[in-house]
């Protein structure tokens, strides 16, 4: 993917068009599918092929995300490359509308360079490299025959003698790595040719053919370019030999020529440097995420942030080559007399400026992930405050819930009234709901940390829905809990006294207030009844006292009161009682 990635870019460099394709399947999908991206690159290389502009009619180039202006971009693309004899061997668009289809938009770009750099195959491509090495050293193949990078370096040897001479020699002491990164090097340097492949792709048991024939087609294409323009320039040199004018014109010629070729460097290092930018800042930001996880607080983000900004020029130097390569042209273009290039140097400051102003939306592009991850770092830091203070709020009151489980069960159990235990119960279940409470605060806190997260981490926030939930669920668990033990206890076996509350007051009533009253319709005497049978109600009396004795409120002082009254009743209709109610049977019998 890399090497056709840089195969378009390099395209697009030389056509002064800064666009570019990252090193991202995801992005290059979505490059190429609204179809504007590839009828781009089909006007520049067809442009080069016919060396004159080339237009494509009724490209739709701003089709946002209109499917049906899409599908008319590709109609117009494929019947483009029909005309103009592109084999495409059942490419079709439909795969790279999905923006998907990794697969078939490789082999889109295989076909364009095959078509437009390797036009006459693979055969006569092989055969131009060993017409370019030496005669002892002869390459059968674009796989294995190039991992050790002494084919690179014999062929930049060879491409080069007119201008040069290498010591082919020497590199046979070299490692297979420093061949190719020197050999690597020097095609840029002259050629302007990125380096389409790594070391570690020809490092391999199974290196890709086509990547190799790609690099090598590449080299083919751009220094045919150079050796013509060489050979016009080293004619135009010899006929200014002997004419002042001629050589003053020559040179103004040659300064021109340089500052196109710095240009078109700075316009290469440009895209190189974007097409890598974006894998940059990702293994940036992942290293300052992991110093940031290590890091105790309190956390001073700013710190992280600088360094970030400093790893990232120090990565990004083809930013800074781009920059030194348009002020060389600009100089170059300044010693230019035989025609006017104030175009030219004007396009050199606005390319200057597009840089800066790339480089600086990427410091922004810093800032704001990272302020992202610092969000998400205090919304983590504060959640797991949370959740050891969630821990700590539990185990506290799960011990207090025991604690009033145990202690209210205990007393419903030794209760002897049912009235006593329901009081009981209605009481612990007032002591759960104010437990409740203390929970608040704490769920109180999760929507505080599920606030502090970016609305894009919905995972995030959802976690703290869900410890809001386990809140929930262990308040309710504890409540079932509370309820099964207290039913339990409410439906043991007691020892249950039989209380005579209403009985006992209703006697006090009539003892102390009434006399007698009306009852459907008939007078009822209760005094009377009660001077009847005085035995029977003094027994009846002691019985209910005794039963509501040290249960029912202070039953002790109620018992005095009532047999206060009964006593003075008795008294007041002539009994001769010296112990009131509580004398013999014997004294009762006096009754006048």
């Amino acid at each position: 993917m890399r090497t056709y990635a840089m195969w378009c870019n390099q395209k697009l460099a030389l056509a002064g068009n800064t666009d570019n394709i990252t090193f991202n399947e995801k992005a290059m999908c979505q490059k190429f599918q609204d179809g504007t991206f590839i009828a781009t690159m089909l006007q520049i290389l067809e442009s080069g092929l016919q060396e004159k502009e080339v237009k494509i009619r009724g490209i739709k180039w701003t089709p946002k995300k209109l499917k049906v202006f899409w599908n008319e971009n590709m109609r117009i693309c494929w019947e483009f490359m029909r005309v103009n004899k592109i084999t495409l061997g059942g490419v079709n668009f439909i795969s790279i509308m999905g923006g998907r289809s990794m697969k078939t938009v490789l082999a889109l770009v295989w076909r364009w360079i095959q078509r437009y750099d390797m036009a006459t195959g693979v055969n006569e491509l092989l055969q131009w490299v060993n017409d370019h090495t030496v005669a002892t050293y002869t390459v059968d193949n674009f796989t294995n025959n190039w991992s050790d990078g002494m084919a690179f370096v014999e062929l930049y040897s060879e491409l080069f003698s007119c201008v040069e001479t290498t010591d082919v020699e020497s590199w046979r002491g070299h490692s297979a790595e420093e061949r190719m990164t020197w050999a690597f090097e020097q095609f840029t340097n002259k050629l302007n040719i990125p380096e389409m492949l790594m070391i570690e792709d020809l490092q391999t048991t199974n290196i890709d053919a086509s990547q190799v024939q790609t690099y090598v087609a590449t080299i083919r294409t751009e220094w045919e370019k150079w050796h013509a323009e060489w050979l016009e320039e080293e004619q135009k040199r010899k006929d200014a030999e002997n004419n002042e004018d001629a050589k003053k014109q020559f040179e103004s010629e040659m300064h021109e020529t340089e500052g196109d070729n710095l240009f078109n460097f700075g316009i290469s290092a440009f895209s190189n440097q974007k097409s890598e930018t974006d894998t940059i800042i990702t293994e940036i930001i992942n290293e300052i995420t992991d110093k940031l996880s290590e890091a105790e607080p309190p956390v001073d983000y700013t710190v992280f942030t600088q360094e970030a900004k400093d790893k990232f020029r120090e990565r990004t130097d083809g930013f800074d080559d781009a920059i030194e390569k348009f002020s060389k042209a600009k100089d170059e273009y300044d010693q230019v007399t035989h025609t006017d290039v104030t175009e030219k140097k004007d396009k050199c400051d606005e390319k200057t400026d597009e840089v800066n102003k790339y480089r600086d939306e990427f410091d922004v592009r810093i800032e704001t992930t990272l302020e992202e991850y610092y969000q998400t770092d205090r919304a983590d830091k504060f959640y797991n405050e949370c959740t050891d203070h969630m821990d700590t709020v539990f185990q506290e009151g799960g011990d207090l819930m025991q604690t009033i489980i145990t202690e209210t069960t205990e007393s419903i159990e030794s209760a002897t009234r049912e009235e006593e235990r329901e009081r009981i119960r209605d009481e612990g279940n007032k002591r759960v709901e104010e437990w409740i409470v203390i929970f608040d605060p704490l769920k109180d806190e999760f929507t505080q940390a599920e606030d502090m997260y970016p609305d894009s981490h919905v995972d995030d926030k959802h976690k703290c829905q869900d410890k809001r939930d386990e809140i929930d669920d262990t308040v309710e668990q504890f409540k079932e809990m509370m309820r099964i033990k207290i039913e339990e206890a409410m439906t043991a076996d007691h020892d249950n006294d039989e209380v005579f509350e209403d009985e006992l007051l209703q006697l006090y009533h009539e003892t102390t207030v009434h006399n007698n009253e009306t009852v459907g319709g008939e007078e009822v005497l209760p005094l009377e009844q009660l001077l009847q049978n005085p035995t029977k109600c003094k027994e009846r009396l002691d019985e209910i006292l005794e039963k509501v004795k040290g249960v029912w409120g202070d039953s002790e002082s109620l018992r005095q009161k009532v047999h206060d009254q009964v006593d003075a009743v008795f008294n007041a209709n002539g009994y001769e009682c010296k112990n009131g109610t509580d004398c013999c049977a014997e004294c009762k019998s006096g009754h006048k």
